[in-house]
């Protein structure tokens, strides 16, 4: 297909620190420090994406929030609140008003976070990045060979030091041995 077509194209687009589940605060140190990672990457994600044209993929910075569904991740996300300086612990009520829902048990609230539109951030970044991006080239088989990588499909090979594969969810359709991942 084209590049960010289908599902990939259509889904998502939040811009996000950290990850649900993710706990920094945690009181298992080999969590912390993998929740740590996870959110010094999506920092550095977010100043990446802050120097884009935002008008080229829709960007707006509105702010994100994760909210408690249980008392215990209540808890979790108390503890991401202490140990975290850009987050903001919201009470309850302080949550349902910003939502407009209700029924949770408090929340975090990320300065941090916008949307933006997913297909148009791929094709504007393939824009800049000065690759070669072939749409709607069946990739039959790939190989190597000193110094590169060929690409075999119903139109010929290509030979290229570097190849992206953007497969999703057809992986498994190019590089079998890889279906459980």
């Amino acid at each position: 297909g084209r590049l960010a077509d289908g599902a990939s194209g259509r889904n998502a687009g939040f811009v996000l620190l950290g990850a649900p589940g993710a706990d920094p605060g945690s009181p298992d140190a080999s969590e912390r420090v993998r929740a740590q990672r996870l959110w010094s990457f999506t920092r550095e994600n977010v100043r990446a994406i802050r120097s884009l044209d935002a008008r080229a993929f829709d960007l707006h910075w509105t702010g994100s929030v994760l909210a408690a569904g249980s008392e215990e991740e209540a808890s979790m996300l108390r503890r991401q609140a202490a140990a975290l300086p850009e987050v903001e612990w919201l009470d309850p009520d302080g949550l349902h008003r910003r939502i407009g829902g209700r029924g949770f048990h408090g929340g975090l609230f990320v300065g941090e976070g916008g949307v933006l539109h997913p297909a148009k951030l791929v094709r504007h970044l393939a824009s800049l990045s000065g690759a070669t991006v072939l749409e709607r080239s069946r990739v039959l088989r790939l190989g190597t060979e000193a110094g590169g990588v060929v690409v075999s499909g119903r139109e010929g090979e290509l030979r290229a030091g570097r190849v992206a594969l953007c497969l999703n969810a057809y992986l498994p359709q190019l590089l079998p041995e890889l279906a459980g991942w």
